[in-house]
C-alpha cells in the first residue's frame, strides 16, 4: 500500500517513462507504476544492482565469517574507486560507470520538461545520487535510502539538482515501520 501512495504522488511530476533495473523487485514496483501513471515500462540492464561475485546469496553472518576484512573495509567505507568491492564482484568504479552512463543516457532521449521515474536498488540509485552532486563514486554509500523512498532530480540549464532524497513521508499513515534503518511490514 505504501507504494502506491508514493507513486500515486508522482502523478504530480508530468512523468513521460517509467525506467527501471531488470531485476525482478525492482520490476514489479515499476509495473505498478507504470500501470498507475498509465505507461509502459523500459528495461535498462545498466540499473542493475552490484554484482556481489562470491557474496551472491550469502547471509551477512555468513559474509561476515567468510571474509571478515573485505566485510569490515566495505562497512567502514575504507575502499576507493578502483578497489574489489566483494571478492568475484564488480569494481566499484565500474559499477558506478555503468549505472552512471545508464542513467545518463536515459536523461538525453528525455524531452526538455518532461520527468522519468526511475526504479532500482539502494546501491545504483545511490550512484545516481552521488553523480548528480558530483560525488566520488564511493560516497554511494553515503546516501541513506529505504525500500520505498522517493529521490527526487532534477536536470535543467545548470546541470543536475538534487531536491529530496530517501522522502518516505508517505508511509506515515501506512502499514510499513523504520526499524533500525530498514524497513519493515507490521504483522
Amino acid at each position: 500500500m505504501a507504494t502506491f501512495t508514493g507513486i500515486h504522488n508522482l502523478k504530480t511530476r508530468n512523468i513521460s517513462k517509467v525506467w527501471t533495473s531488470p531485476l525482478e523487485h525492482a520490476k514489479k514496483t515499476a509495473m505498478i507504476a507504470s500501470n498507475i501513471l498509465d505507461l509502459s515500462v523500459n528495461i535498462e540492464k545498466g540499473l542493475s544492482n552490484l554484482n556481489t561475485g562470491l557474496w551472491e546469496g550469502k547471509t551477512v553472518g555468513e559474509i561476515q565469517n567468510s571474509w571478515p576484512a573485505e566485510w569490515k573495509r566495505m562497512r567502514h567505507c575504507k575502499i576507493g574507486p578502483n578497489d574489489l568491492l566483494v571478492p568475484g564482484g564488480e569494481i566499484l568504479k565500474d559499477f558506478h560507470d555503468r549505472v552512471v552512463s545508464s542513467f545518463l543516457k536515459i536523461v538525453e532521449t528525455t524531452p526538455y520538461g518532461k520527468s522519468i521515474a526511475v526504479f532500482g536498488h539502494n546501491l545504483s540509485l545511490g550512484s545516481i545520487l552521488a553523480f548528480s552532486v558530483d560525488a566520488k563514486p564511493q560516497n554511494l554509500f553515503r546516501f541513506e535510502l529505504y525500500n520505498c523512498s522517493i529521490s527526487l532530480i532534477e536536470f535543467g540549464q545548470f546541470g543536475f539538482k538534487l531536491i529530496s532524497t530517501n522522502d518516505i513521508s508517505f508511509l506515515v499513515n501506512s502499514s510499513i515501520e523504520i526499524n533500525s534503518g530498514a524497513l519493515s511490514g507490521k504483522p
